[in-house]
């Protein structure tokens, strides 16, 4: 899997850190859900043109077929320059950004053909919530408990302020650097297990 991060990342800059957070731990699970996918390529702060039309989101997957990341540009010029993407994702803090990702953003998927498009909406004050709507089968965003990526193949959770992903399995999706904690967690609690275990046996002894 490829990933290319947009130089600067202007989107970062115009979004509050809270919204930034959501994005970076999309972003990071996903990097290891799509490691063993040479085929993936995942775009953070992509902008799409297509036609005289242009916009840009917050994250994109392409999910077979996708372009070398050293031939791409600023713009990823559609269907110049590659297939759509896949999955798009958003993350809205204010209902004026929730408006335009439901209907232009939204209308912009349709006409280039996304599969899964991911609205996450982050209100101040408010849990996460999701909108989801599949614009290539001309399926509007509309608000749901849970979404279903279907060409990523994954479950997507909003716990709190927290998203959670999960393979059709069941099996949740964490980034490397979770699963190195978890890691460190374990063997922190195997080693206060041993320590106690060596210290009841030398009691017995």
């Amino acid at each position: 899997m490829e990933k290319l991060s947009a130089s600067g990342c202007w989107q970062q800059r115009s979004k509050p850190p809270r919204l930034w957070g959501v994005v970076s731990a999309l972003w990071e699970r996903l990097q290891g859900y799509l490691e063993q996918q040479t085929e993936a390529l995942m775009l953070l702060c992509p902008v799409f043109a297509f036609g005289s039309d242009i916009k840009p989101f917050d994250l994109a997957v392409i999910w077979r077929n996708a372009p070398a990341v050293s031939s791409l540009g600023a713009l990823y010029r559609l269907p110049d320059d590659g297939p759509a993407p896949d999955t798009v994702v958003e993350v809205v803090g204010d209902p004026t950004a929730l408006g335009e990702a439901v209907s232009l953003k939204a209308d912009f998927c349709q006409a280039i053909g996304v599969h899964d498009y991911l609205i996450v909406e982050y209100f101040p004050n408010a849990p996460l919530r999701l909108w989801y709507g599949k614009p290539a089968a001309k399926e509007r965003p509309r608000a749901v408990g849970e979404a279903v990526l279907t060409s990523l193949k994954l479950l997507v959770r909003p716990e709190g302020d927290r998203l959670r992903l999960f393979t059709l399995d069941g099996e949740e999706v964490y980034s490397p650097g979770e699963l190195w904690a978890k890691e460190r967690s374990r063997r922190a609690a195997l080693e206060q297990l041993v320590a106690e275990l060596s210290r009841r046996v030398a009691e017995l002894g």
